[in-house]
């Protein structure tokens, strides 16, 4: 669904596949191999989400936690797997041969204003590019036991167009009130042609860790879901510095 505005589309999707490709114009992609993730996945103009893991690690494995990952890839050793568990995880695209999601959708990004405080998401499609915008809907799997002395973490993986230092900031929004916010900051890594950003085993604060636990606690899935339908995550990628939205 497009917004109908005489500013500015504030659609969470609206991009044309040649803005995605540093440098060039419509008519320069006849010879050009498009990735399949073009329009599939989160890709803004100057970066791309490869991979999203929010996970608890047993306190079993903790030995492991610094030597089971991939170094660009997320995904668990065979030795890890059984004592790491995702809560989320979004790509990686291991295979773009078979890769088959279909096209991202566009959405009135005004349905959700009110899920972020005092029209802060408003305000940064208003003044940045609205193609740098995407709205992420998943469904959490809560089937497991928490451990008290487990570790919680996060963990992303950014690729990028230009060798800048970028800021990322994540913001917890509960019933559309800001609880907390955590920023970090990432070099690039020039990795085939692109600059690759790594967020690795960043530790969840207190409150997130308080928060699965109580959800879990909830002795309904109706209950978990109402709970959730109201919890909102605003990543922010920027450019070091200079403040642009990537």
């Amino acid at each position: 669904m497009i917004v109908e505005t005489v500013e500015k589309d504030l659609s969470m999707v609206n991009m044309d596949p040649a803005t995605m490709i540093t440098g060039t114009t419509p008519e320069d992609l006849t010879n050009i191999d498009i990735p399949t993730w073009m329009g599939r996945s989160v890709t803004a103009p100057k970066m791309r989400l490869v991979e999203l893991s929010a996970y608890m690690i047993s306190s079993t494995s903790k030995s492991l936690s610094n030597t089971t990952i991939n170094d660009f890839h997320l995904t668990a050793t065979h030795n890890s797997a059984a004592n790491q568990h995702n809560f989320v995880h979004i790509g990686p695209i291991l295979n773009e041969q078979l890769y088959t999601d279909p096209n991202l959708e566009q959405v009135d990004a005004s349905q959700i204003w009110d899920k972020f405080p005092e029209d802060s998401l408003k305000e940064l499609m208003e003044h940045g590019p609205t193609n740098t915008f995407f709205l992420v809907k998943f469904w959490a799997d809560v089937n497991v036991m928490v451990e008290s002395d487990a570790t919680f973490a996060v963990s992303a993986i950014f690729e990028g167009t230009e060798d800048v230092p970028i800021n990322l900031s994540t913001k917890v929004c509960s019933f559309g009130k800001e609880v907390l916010e955590k920023i970090e900051d990432e070099q690039p890594r020039p990795e085939n042609g692109r600059y690759v950003y790594r967020f690795l085993r960043s530790p969840m604060c207190d409150y997130m860790k308080k928060f699965i636990g109580k959800l879990l606690q909830l002795p309904q899935r109706e209950l978990m879901n109402s709970v959730l339908e109201n919890f909102t995550i605003l990543h922010i990628s920027e450019q070091e510095l200079r403040d642009n939205v990537l």
